[in-house]
């Protein structure tokens, strides 16, 4: 019996590329529009960290009693929207208190630019997380909604406390 050797594997694996060569063509790369298996991994990987890295900055600004509440969950629907519904009034709690807090800290004309910027946000931040309640999404679509709600709040809430600061 004889044994195995990186060349004769070497061998083997150009034999094979030769065989579809001739007999399958040989398929150039694709582009980004259809990439090739390692490129979607790439892709895939790259859009997981951006997921995973704004999820952080996400949490960082919700409340640790939400993220304790979603981990009591334990993926049940009605918990997970008990969970939303309690941090959107904390958030919103919060984003009101920043609100006035900002508002009252600035000269007449600023706060009409801010009642009109804040109006404006809240049109955005409804049409955009109505958005992704697809119809035909069933209860995840409902929790991303929901869950865009929150996220866009705290964050709105932030940026207004950050703005008092400076």
């Amino acid at each position: 019996m004889s044994g195995w050797s990186p060349a004769e594997d070497h061998g083997r694996r150009e034999d094979n590329r030769e065989y579809h060569k001739i007999n399958m063509g040989a398929r150039p790369r694709r582009t980004i529009v259809g990439t090739t298996s390692v490129s979607r991994r790439y892709l895939i990987s790259a859009c997981l960290v951006l997921s995973a890295l704004s999820r952080a900055q996400a949490e960082e600004r919700t409340s640790s009693d939400y993220a304790a509440c979603l981990d009591k969950s334990g993926g049940v629907t009605p918990a997970m929207e008990d969970c939303i519904r309690e941090e959107l009034a904390r958030q919103d709690r919060r984003l009101n208190g920043a609100y006035k807090t900002l508002m009252d800290s600035l000269p007449e004309k600023r706060k009409a630019e801010l009642r009109d910027v804040q109006r404006k946000w809240i049109a955005f931040r409804d049409a955009n997380c109505g958005f992704y309640h697809d119809p035909e999404g069933g209860t995840a679509a409902r929790l991303a909604s929901k869950e865009c709600v929150v996220t866009l709040t705290a964050e709105r809430a932030h940026e207004l406390e950050t703005l008092k600061e400076k």
